[in-house]
């Protein structure tokens, strides 16, 4: 895929890199079951790595359990958050008077 998007813009690298093998390093929060959270993953990642061996790197998750679920449910919350109350967000505001309806509704039952 980046190959192809190397191609594209008619980089000059994009021959070497079509030559590459991808190289999936085992990390020990690997899960095998979980297909919804690729986006939770992928945001924790690139904001946790910082060019470290795989080996070395930890972004703060445990191991496919329980516990890992919940952390990633934590996660989702937070990326949801600040992606929605972010100040460039054009729909913030609306998003602020729809969490307060919500905080009323809530309240009432």
């Amino acid at each position: 895929m980046f190959a192809r998007h190397l191609k594209l813009h008619c980089h000059k690298r994009y021959a070497s890199i079509k030559k590459l093998n991808a190289k999936i390093p085992r990390l020990k929060w690997s899960t095998r079951s979980n297909y919804q959270d690729c986006g939770v993953f992928a945001m924790l990642h690139m904001e946790s790595y910082m060019g470290e061996a795989p080996s070395k790197w930890d972004c703060g998750l445990v191991a496919e359990s329980k516990e890992q679920f919940d952390m990633l449910r934590r996660l989702r919350f937070n990326f949801a958050t600040k992606l929605l109350l972010h100040e460039h967000n054009v729909h913030r505001e609306k998003m602020l008077d729809e969490a307060k309806e919500f905080d009323k509704v809530d309240a009432a039952l």
